[in-house]
């Protein structure tokens, strides 16, 4: 009884706190920062720009990309899956999802703001806060229509799916979101930015270059109101009016110090920091993104050399000729990294921060999101829209001043005459140029009109190569884009002939280990390789590409592609049957047959590192009676693929 007394009062006493309990549970927790004073919203639009960046997606989706030989890997499965259009269920670094995450991420920060504000009472002293979250929130959905949506489509944007413009903060739990339509989402972000931009202030930031700076703001809406393409070409006059507050009166000025930057060491970092620097005036916004980007794109590392822009691609851009001359003109050139396929401009270098943990790092890239070079161009294309090729070809003039060392003034019949003689990209025929058949939703006119726009797609795709805007250049025009796989890098090595032949000499000139450098049919292959007609024939039709390279290049090249031949004629010449006693010889006669792992290590060792495989010791001090023990195949296979990775 006294138990059961006791019980009761315990119950009793815990009563009002179940009550208490209940009351808590019903409400839904909300974790989120109380944002009560202006230095809180100031702090919390820190996290109103996307930690994630879609210039890997773009880069990989468009034709600044080419498959090369299956050897080479890559460093994350989306990677083959966007080369490929497929979609893919991966959710790291770099994703769609990533992206899809980060940019929503965004815009909750940005409305968390705004919300803030308006709590306080909209004090005006909050006003250049309210301009960034605005200009922030436009941004994010302009990152998602323009990798998620359709390209805009005046006659079709109203049928078109959007996304979800966040405008509010959530405060519910998995709500329902209306997509809406393309035409919304566009309408959404012109009033976001137009309402945002006249209260920004630079004054409010320590580092401007790190938030949506007037400059900045200025940027992103020339580059929005280009891609908000009207039938009448109205958006472009907006172009124009926000690109010239960018530029100023001489826009010579302004832009990024070339000369410069090429002076600067392409090993290392040296010049992708130098194009990422905050005090450069060039860099309108940088942002610290989540991303492998500097990694899989730019030349100077091999985390992606399966899925990269190489030298073929390269004819297209960095390597190609335009209204300057040849790509030697270039102030910056590109960077061509040893035994490895990857060619590009050093631009994106590949970051990492040390985790909390000390267990590994985690990659960042520093991206320009806007720079004046690009806004440039992007004044430069309204101008062809509204006709006014004077003054397009006075921006095509001053980027070609600054990126090249051509510094003659360019007309608009100089544009006509050299892009409306230039020969349409056909890989079926072997043309490969910068020129490509464009198929716009809107009204391009043949002759003048369609030859600056060919002219300033070329100067785009230079000036951008590893930022992504390459594949929103091709959805807007419609430009058909081939994809292209080199196996054995064949064409890739044609142009680096000295490698081939440099090891073809060194095989010949120790003719007692011809056996032991390349066993079995691995030899007979790459000897027949080497002189085949078909690499002959590629070999002269590269020779505007070796002449372009220089008078002593070339020089060098021929050198020694002679003396691969006179090789190869002296070995011919020696082969007679007569003169040998192959009952008598020291050698094995008959065939040897290479098999899988002999040509995996020919690509991923020989041919690579120029490393031996010794089948018997060499003469030094060594018992030559004995043979190495062979080793198990299985093992061998394993440990080989452990070396090449670990």
């Amino acid at each position: 009884m006294r138990k059961n007394i006791i019980h009761i009062g315990l119950i009793l006493l815990l009563a009002p706190c179940y009550t208490a309990c209940s009351s808590f549970l019903d409400e839904l927790p909300d974790n989120r920062t109380e944002l009560d004073t202006e230095q809180s919203i100031a702090n919390i639009l820190v996290s109103a720009y996307p930690q994630s960046t879609n210039c890997e997606i773009g880069e990989l989706y468009s034709d600044n990309t080419d498959e090369n030989s299956r050897a080479y890997g890559y460093w994350q499965k989306v990677e083959e899956d966007l080369y490929n259009w497929k979609d893919t269920y991966e959710e790291g670094q770099d994703t769609p999802q990533a992206l899809w995450d980060a940019c929503y991420a965004a815009i909750a920060s940005s409305n968390h703001a705004l919300q803030g504000i308006k709590n306080l009472g909209n004090p005006t002293s909050l006003n250049p806060q309210k301009g960034e979250a605005l200009v922030c929130r436009a941004y994010a959905h302009f990152m998602l229509a323009t990798t998620f949506c359709q390209a805009y489509n005046s006659n079709t944007a109203e049928q078109e799916l959007g996304i979800p413009y966040m405008e509010t903060l959530q405060t519910t739990v998995a709500p329902h979101y209306e997509r809406g339509t393309l035409a919304s989402v566009y309408r959404k972000i012109a009033a976001d930015l137009e309402e945002g931009i006249p209260l920004i202030n630079d004054d409010a930031y320590s580092i401007p270059k790190y938030h949506f700076n007037k400059k900045a703001a200025y940027a992103f809406a020339a580059r929005f109101y280009l891609y908000y393409m009207q039938p009448d070409f109205s958006n472009c006059k907006k172009v124009v009016e926000y690109a010239n507050l960018v530029l100023g009166a001489n826009a010579d000025e302004v832009l990024r110090d070339w000369k410069y930057l090429g002076t600067l060491s392409p090993n290392g970092d040296v010049q992708p920091n130098a194009y990422i620097d905050a005090s450069e005036p060039a860099n309108l916004l940088l942002l610290s993104t989540s991303s492998t980007l500097g990694g899989v794109i730019d030349a100077g590392y091999g985390l992606c050399m399966r899925y990269s822009h190489n030298a073929v691609t390269g004819l297209e851009d960095c390597y190609s000729t335009g209204l300057w001359g040849a790509y030697t003109r270039f102030r910056q050139q590109p960077f061509e990294p040893s035994r490895s396929p990857k060619i590009s401009f050093r631009r994106i270098t590949l970051m990492a921060k040390i985790a909390v943990s000390g267990g590994g790092f985690y990659p960042y890239a520093m991206v320009p999101a806007f720079t004046t070079d690009e806004t440039l161009i992007t004044r430069a294309e309204a101008y062809t829209y509204l006709k006014q090729y004077d003054k397009a070809a006075a921006d095509i003039t001053s980027w070609q001043k600054s990126f090249t060392t051509h510094t003659q003034t360019i007309t608009p019949e100089m544009v006509d005459q050299f892009y409306g003689s230039m020969k349409y990209y056909n890989l079926n025929e072997g043309v490969i140029t910068p020129k490509k058949t464009l198929s716009p939703d809107f009204t391009l006119e043949p002759g003048r009109q369609t030859n600056f726009i060919h002219c300033i797609l070329h100067l785009r795709r230079i000036t951008t190569l590893g930022e992504g805007l390459r594949w929103q250049d091709i959805r807007r025009y419609g430009i058909t884009v081939q994809r292209r796989y080199f196996e054995n890098e064949e064409l890739m090595d044609i142009m680096k002939l000295e490698v081939y032949v440099a090891l073809w000499i060194e095989a010949v000139s120790i003719t007692e280990n011809l056996i032991k450098i390349f066993p079995g049919v691995v030899f007979l292959e790459y000897m027949h390789f080497m002189v085949s007609s078909e690499w002959v024939k590629k070999i002269s039709g590269l020779a505007n590409f070796l002449k372009e390279k220089g008078e002593k290049n070339m020089k060098q090249y021929i050198l020694l592609y002679a003396l691969f031949i006179a090789t190869a004629i002296c070995l011919g010449a020696c082969n007679n049957d007569e003169d040998i006693d192959t009952a008598n010889s020291i050698f094995p006669m008959e065939e040897t047959t290479g098999n899988a792992f002999d040509h995996w290590l020919f690509r991923n060792y020989m041919n690579t590192y120029n490393v031996t495989f010794k089948y018997r010791m060499e003469d030094i001090e060594s018992d030559q009676s004995k043979n190495l023990i062979p080793a198990d195949y299985n093992k061998s296979v394993v440990l080989a693929k452990i070396v090449k990775h670990v």
